[in-house]
């Protein structure tokens, strides 16, 4: 068997030698920080096997941590093998990819509210809204003023940058919180 798992440990994929090949994708558990996402227990968000006596890919595992990122590195992954996965595969896996980045986008802003209370997350509308805050999707990076900072609290800051880095999207949400609330007022 040929096993190898990237500098990361992200992703894993072994050769056997009978022609089957797995490739998994895994997430740390200490992405959670921000509370209520539960993870696997043993952390892999998808796993996928091509059967060499059947001639094709199946789905071994696929959970509600597998976002669009590990879709794309799981079709690359399989891209460098001769069996690519075939278009509806694609497909599904980014699908499935897509509504769990949703649902993981809903249950963190809500847990960041549960968390810090909706004092402090109608003054991060407020400093969304009056350029104080932004979100840098050229470095995944929530940028904010070292006087915000003092108002809001560093874990709130640190806490909100990594979910963040973690689920992007998440930004987009909370820009049209801000927009929202401005609009109520």
């Amino acid at each position: 068997m040929l096993s190898h798992v990237t500098g990361t440990g992200r992703l894993k994929w072994e050769v056997h030698q009978r022609g089957d090949i797995d490739l998994q994708i895994t997430r740390p558990s200490h992405h959670d920080v921000y509370g209520q996402i539960t993870f696997s227990q043993d952390n892999v968000a998808a796993w996928v096997k091509y059967r060499s006596s059947k001639l094709s890919w199946e789905i071994e595992e696929v959970n509600n941590n597998f976002l669009p990122r590990h879709a794309e590195a799981l079709i690359k992954a399989a891209e460098a093998t001769r069996e690519g996965f075939p278009a509806e595969l694609r497909h599904q896996l980014r699908s499935r990819a897509l509504e769990n980045e949703a649902r993981q986008v809903e249950l963190t802003v809500q847990a960041l509210q549960e968390r810090f209370g909706q004092l402090l997350m109608s003054r991060l509308d407020e400093a969304i809204r009056n350029g104080e805050a932004r979100f840098n999707p050229d470095t995944r990076d929530f940028e904010y003023s070292e006087s915000l900072e003092r108002v809001m609290g560093s874990d709130f800051v640190r806490t909100l940058s990594a979910a963040y880095r973690d689920v992007p999207p998440v930004a987009e949400r909370l820009l049209e919180r801000a927009q929202a609330f401005s609009l109520e007022r």
